[in-house]
């Protein structure tokens, strides 16, 4: 405020701060973060005490209300633009991508407002699957770690045959052996 020939200058500085936060979701091959993995399927859920908040799936104690469906795009990632300031969100993996296994616990993450205005992500649950970049335009980048799944051996097929033949004819052995010399004993006590 300044004073020039009694006119008085007033200089108002509004300072925008935005009340959500900007977040490009991706999933990356936990061995190779570079490797963008496409189809992943998400759903989103908005913590909340209302009366239409349901159980978060892989959850006991966190009521949320589904907010949408999630499908990263061919790129590997799906931007998420109306996360709001002061909310916590729960993204539950339902569809992993093709070779991968999905998460076993949904990611909490927590949106709040920095020391600067903008908004901060913080992961609250599933820390070691999930990891945050902030790439300074206001933006964070929130990867998944998604690791390939493992082909299981085939059980109760025909090789297991021979395992059961082999474990009859011991236990047959046995009790012919134990039989025979329990009747050997037997016969010589009432000669």
């Amino acid at each position: 405020m300044s004073n020039t020939n009694n006119i008085f200058i007033i200089t108002i500085v509004n300072k925008w701060t935005p009340n959500h936060l900007p977040v490009r979701l991706e999933t990356v091959d936990i061995n190779s973060p570079t490797m963008l993995l496409s189809g992943a399927v998400f759903d989103l859920f908005c913590v909340s005490d209302s009366e239409a908040a349901v159980l978060v799936p892989g959850t006991t104690d966190i009521y949320a209300v589904k907010e949408r469906t999630i499908i990263t795009g061919d790129d590997g990632s799906f931007m998420l633009d109306d996360l709001l300031i002061g909310n916590t969100y729960c993204l539950v993996e339902t569809g992993s991508p093709i070779g991968y296994s999905k998460l076993a616990e949904p990611i909490v993450i927590s949106v709040e407002r920095a020391e600067d205005g903008q908004g901060e992500l913080k992961v609250l649950q599933c820390e070691d699957w999930v990891y945050v970049i902030e790439d300074g335009d206001e933006n964070c980048t929130l990867s998944v770690k998604n690791r390939e799944s493992y082909i299981l051996p085939e059980t109760g097929g025909p090789g297991s045959a021979i395992f059961y033949l082999t474990g009859l004819l011991l236990l047959g052995g046995a009790a012919l052996y134990i039989s025979k010399n329990y009747f050997n004993i037997f016969w010589r006590k009432r000669k």
